[in-house]
């Protein structure tokens, strides 16, 4: 009985260190797998991170095309304020000088040309403004001033249509063609006056509920891809010392709050066909 005590005893210390020999084992090997396959994790990261880097400095240049050529609202660099941000609707919000804002959202669209956006501001201002327009082919008994009947006889007698599909309108090609309209046309070449003329009449202008402002500037002025445009004014806002500009480009530009004396700089700019501007149309 001894000797089986013995040997028993002996078996079961036997069968304790072979049996923490395997978990000690084991412990070493889950150890071993895990440094293992820590640095093989870090090396895929490192990899993947790489790879990123990569194929990040190998789209660049598209990325960059892009933005010259296609549509670029998430471009947030700039002195703007989007107008649906919490801001800029806080200055809508403020702002007294909005007497038109409504109506010209009623009739806000997009420029159908790359050249229209002479044509874009007008009709735009010109339904805002409420004034009668002619029969259209296109919506039977409804009438509006549109894009494409822009080019009435009296308005093909002012300017060549195929003129302004190919380079646009000037400060003074666009004053010519509105007075074929039954409207008033105030023309103001920005050069010719100061930041704080410029402010006062446009700001006037937009606490009058029978005018529009539609102003040519020069986009890279404020730091916008693109060169001469046309917009119309919105609104301004006191606290910020701002204008909301309803850019026709929709499919580049969203409407912005741009600084004031940022945009009348962008105004106060020359194009080969004279200086730019703004003109402000009234309802006779």
């Amino acid at each position: 009985m001894q000797n089986d005590f013995h040997t028993n005893m002996k078996c079961e210390t036997n069968i304790k260190l072979s049996a923490s020999t395997v978990i000690v084992a084991g412990i070493v090997g889950v150890a071993i797998y895990c440094f293992w396959r820590g640095r093989k994790i870090k090396a895929n990261q490192e990899d993947v991170k790489g790879i990123h880097q990569a194929v990040k400095k190998a789209l660049q240049p598209s990325m960059i095309r892009c933005q010259e050529n296609g549509p670029i609202s998430s471009q947030t660099e700039g002195p703007w304020e989007a107008w649906d941000s919490l801001e800029g609707m806080t200055r809508l919000k403020n702002s007294d000088a909005k007497a038109n804002f409504w109506n010209l959202v009623r009739f806000y669209e997009s420029q159908i040309r790359l050249t229209y956006c002479s044509i874009a501001t007008s009709v735009m201002a010109l339904n805002a403004l409420g004034i009668e327009a002619p029969l259209s082919k296109f919506l039977g008994r409804y009438q509006m001033f549109t894009q494409e009947e822009f080019f009435s006889t009296d308005v093909s007698k002012v300017i060549d249509p195929n003129e302004v599909l190919a380079r646009g309108m000037s400060l003074e090609e666009l004053t010519k063609v509105l007075r074929a309209f039954p409207v008033t046309v105030l023309k103001y070449e920005a050069q010719q006056l100061s930041q704080e003329e410029m402010r006062r009449i446009l700001i006037s202008a937009l606490k009058n509920p029978n005018q529009c402002v539609l102003a040519l500037y020069q986009r890279r002025a404020f730091q916008q891809i693109g060169g001469g445009h046309w917009s119309p004014i919105a609104a301004y806002d006191a606290k910020s010392d701002s204008f909301l500009v309803l850019d026709v480009a929709r499919f580049k530009y969203p409407p912005v709050w741009v600084d004031a004396t940022a945009f009348i700089r962008a105004m106060q700019t020359n194009n080969l066909l004279g200086s730019r501007g703004f003109l402000i149309l009234e309802k006779k």
